[in-house]
């Protein structure tokens, strides 16, 4: 009888006027509560790294979002899903979307450490240090510290990371 997404969905294709009548029924039928979209961070180069639009389309998706289904009358909630340590990301980009985290009052259970996978160019960029089309160099975090000091950081609001996002802030 019900038939509910269970992984992520690409929210930035939801934003066209056309596409308000399709995300009002996904609202409606097949959200089961929780929908799960992955801004994965917000610092402007970090995205465009990964290919990514900015942040401001996630937000505009977010609005639309808590509006649909205000009109609705549903109670249903975005989960958002970060990625820490992605090529480009230091710790003051780590740190940018942690102020922005806790800005929002956002204790995110979704954060991946960064994974170069084979065939990808994020993979190129982690192994290489550059960007695979430009020849530019990019930062590559790939101190185990430093990585799980920027998870720390996205995950401040967890105890055991206190020690990690102390020393990271110094």
């Amino acid at each position: 009888n019900h038939l509910f997404i269970s992984s992520g969905l690409r929210y930035d294709l939801l934003l066209e006027k056309e596409s308000e009548s399709y995300l009002r029924e996904l609202c409606r039928r097949h959200v089961s509560g929780r929908l799960k979209v992955a801004p994965e961070h917000v610092d402007p180069s970090v995205l465009e790294l990964m290919g990514k639009p900015s942040f401001e389309v996630y937000e505009k998706f977010e609005k639309r979002f808590q509006r649909i289904n205000e009109e609705l009358g549903k109670k249903q909630f975005l989960v958002n899903y970060f990625v820490s340590a992605h090529p480009g990301s230091g710790l003051d980009e780590a740190l940018s979307l942690a102020l922005y985290l806790v800005k929002r009052r956002m204790n995110p259970e979704q954060v991946q450490d960064f994974i170069p996978l084979p065939m990808t160019a994020a993979a190129c960029m982690y192994h290489t240090g550059r960007h695979p089309l430009t020849g530019r160099k990019v930062r590559v975090s790939r101190d185990p510290e430093e990585r799980r000091m920027q998870r720390a950081l996205l995950q401040h609001a967890q105890p055991q990371n206190r020690t990690l996002v102390l020393e990271a802030l110094r």
